[in-house]
């Protein structure tokens, strides 16, 4: 169970699945602090600024520095890109989910999940820095494109989803803490199959995994409109102990939509050949309706592993 608590004495009871899963993710966190989660709450998933872009020139020139700066530093260590980008960002999400990749890539080739680094013509990892300086430098790109996806042309998918569905949700999330410091729970190939059950379940206020993925869930390449058969388009398999409460069941709507199953015959698979989302169980009990605890940011208190 996850008892979740706030500090005027209003709480959230989660009943975890009767599965080996809901032990070692108990195991992993019991012990760790309360108090190192804080909340976010989510109204719509798919808000998009691209409206708004010629106000903001400023931020946006800002994050596209750091995504050029990332590029320079691996030219530096002896790591140029064989893609030509603008000086200026394009507000392309294809050029966003090129640049993503060239950082997911990265992390893919170092720990042998691929063999070949198709954005280098000759690309090793440099042997004058250490894996986390290295990863440092190309994190900057990441972190520029998480930045700027809000500010992006909206795709037609990420118009529908916009459109038709708000996902509300809850997400409790560890405190911003060092990739390298992070308490991790890892799952074996076994535990993985677990992405895969999430439209089998019939239980209201699902409990899901925040996305702590090296790359992109298929719900955001179908947002981004990119390849979801690419290798860097995952599940779950590790989380450092984020949940997110979903308030009502817009996400399997989504998913169970004409629209996403289009899409995901074009790439000839259908929505159960993707691990689409990782959920550890559902609410059993809460003092308040599951929506006055939205704009309580301030006043969450402890989350407990019992």
């Amino acid at each position: 169970m996850i008892e979740i608590g706030y500090k005027n004495g209003e709480k959230i009871l989660v009943n975890l699945f009767d599965n080996p899963i809901s032990k070692k993710l108990i195991d992993t966190y019991s012990n760790s602090p309360t108090d190192s989660y804080e909340q976010i709450s989510a109204y719509n998933l798919f808000n998009n600024n691209y409206d708004n872009r010629n106000e903001n020139t400023d931020i946006i020139s800002k994050h596209w520095g750091e995504i050029l700066k990332g590029l320079d530093g691996m030219k530096e260590l002896g790591n140029a890109v064989n893609v030509n980008f603008p000086n200026e960002f394009d507000f392309s999400q294809e050029t966003l989910n090129t640049l993503h990749r060239i950082f997911t890539y990265v992390d893919l080739y170092h720990f042998n999940e691929i063999s070949e680094y198709p954005y280098c013509d000759n690309y090793s990892h440099p042997t004058n820095v250490s894996w986390e300086e290295y990863h440092s430098v190309v994190d900057k790109i990441n972190c520029g494109v998480h930045s700027l996806e809000s500010w992006v042309k909206p795709t037609d998918n990420h118009i529908f989803a916009r459109e038709n569905f708000d996902v509300p949700s809850i997400l409790y999330c560890v405190k911003n803490y060092s990739t390298f410091n992070m308490n991790w729970c890892e799952f074996d190939s076994e535990e993985y199959k677990q992405n895969f059950n999430f439209l089998s379940y019939d239980k209201s206020n699902l409990v899901i995994l925040r996305e702590t993925i090296l790359g992109k869930s298929p719900l955001t390449s179908f947002i981004n409109d990119d390849n979801p058969t690419l290798p860097d388009c995952t599940g779950r398999f590790a989380t450092d102990g984020s949940l997110s409460i979903l308030l009502d069941d817009d996400l399997q709507k989504l998913y169970k939509s004409d629209n996403f199953n289009s899409w995901c015959s074009s790439y000839g698979k259908t929505p159960s050949d993707f691990p689409l989302e990782f959920a550890i169980g559902y609410v059993e009990d809460s003092s308040n309706e599951l929506e006055y605890f939205l704009d309580k940011e301030s006043e969450l208190q402890s989350i407990k592993w019992i």
